[in-house]
């Protein structure tokens, strides 16, 4: 749903200012710019409220990609319309404006994603790896395509040269789909299924956008039976495709069944020290499992505390909206810690502030209600 709140957001802002981007152009592009950098560098004081609309719409490129749609969109809309006129005449400022917005996502998120993977020496899935590797071709092709789509570059080229560069556009929208896919099928394989509402969102836009594209071609080169048909039988078939993967799980796990992880094994010198400080005080938790809930970044993080001999022994994720590999980094470290220090106040992980603060929380939560009261 982030995805087409981005694009409301982004047509609401296009048709009231319309005349004011297609008159002072540069004034946005540094605008944007300036406004995605800023986003970058949130001090830690701000309200986690702004901080979430920030990560969503803008650090993690949805707003980027909503006006990437509009652009290519722009194309296949119906001639006659207000929004077809709109669009094409804003086409190349508005993909200026993302390209700008898209390229500090990336700043913002591979930095992060590697630095932290090579703290952790955690090794990239196959999908992740699809996943980089149409965000290098993405970069190889979006700085071409930038450049040329300033006004002043453009008139210093051929036409059918311009032309020619700018259809690389079309494998530039795929990879984006295919970049998104493998990230989101990635989330909906771990049990995260609030990603298949999402990628079916993508995948009819993208895969409706092909089949008018194609459209049009055909209708251009007066193939109009071959047109008509494709339109009738194509348009039907991806919005089947898009709802059927709203409520399928094509992988068969629930977010229980991913998520729960177990306590790092304790090696014999921790376990020693346990012992004597069982033996020297008197437990203040009541053994059995004890669920708690918190406030993480995206929404509630529920966890399952084990208590056993007064002892926090086990500590289990239920749910979970959070993403990866953000969470992963947080529980990774959060939880044994917890368990091998018998207390809540470690570290957080750095890059995974909020995640490690909400299962802190989680877990406070379920130790105060096994408190022994008197």
């Amino acid at each position: 749903m982030k995805l087409l709140i981005a694009i409301v957001i982004a047509l609401i802002v296009i048709l009231l200012a319309e005349n004011s981007i297609r008159k002072h152009a540069p004034v946005w592009y540094w605008g944007v710019f300036v406004l995605s950098l800023l986003c970058m560098f949130l001090p830690s004081q701000t309200p986690a409220w702004i901080s979430s609309i920030v990560a969503d719409y803008i650090s993690r490129g949805t707003l980027a990609t909503a006006l990437f749609i509009l652009v290519m969109y722009a194309r296949v809309l119906p001639p006659k319309s207000r929004l077809f006129r709109t669009l094409m005449s804003l086409r190349a400022p508005l993909a200026i404006m993302a390209a700008f917005m898209i390229l500090l996502h990336n700043g913002t998120y591979f930095i992060h994603y590697h630095e932290n993977a090579a703290k952790r020496n955690i090794s990239m899935t196959t999908p992740e790896i699809v996943a980089a590797a149409c965000t290098t071709f993405m970069l190889l092709l979006l700085i071409p395509l930038t450049i040329t789509s300033f006004t002043f570059i453009r008139k210093k080229m051929k036409g059918i040269t311009w032309k020619k560069l700018q259809r690389l556009s079309y494998i530039f929208y795929g990879l984006i789909y295919t970049h998104v896919a493998c990230l989101f099928g990635l989330q909906i394989a771990r049990g995260n299924q609030a990603y298949q509402l999402e990628l079916a969102i993508y995948t009819a836009i993208f895969g409706i956008y092909l089949v008018c594209r194609v459209s049009l071609y055909l209708k251009n080169a007066k193939k109009l039976t071959a047109c008509s048909y494709l339109r009738k039988i194509g348009i039907p078939a991806i919005a089947a495709l898009s709802v059927c993967m709203i409520f399928m799980n094509p992988f068969g796990i629930t977010n229980n069944e991913s998520e729960n992880i177990a306590a790092t094994p304790k090696d014999d010198t921790v376990i020693e020290a346990e012992s004597v400080a069982l033996a020297e005080s008197t437990p203040i938790y009541q053994d059995g499992e004890w669920v708690g809930t918190a406030l993480g970044y995206n929404a509630n993080i529920t966890v399952s505390v084990t208590i056993a001999n007064g002892m926090i022994t086990d500590i289990s994720v239920l749910e979970t909206a959070d993403d990866e590999p953000y969470f992963d980094w947080a529980q990774e470290d959060i939880l044994p810690n917890i368990i091998n220090s018998q207390s809540v106040e470690v570290d957080s992980v750095s890059g995974a502030t909020f995640s490690s603060e909400g299962l802190k929380d989680a877990v406070n939560n379920a130790l105060a209600q096994a408190m022994i009261t008197e």
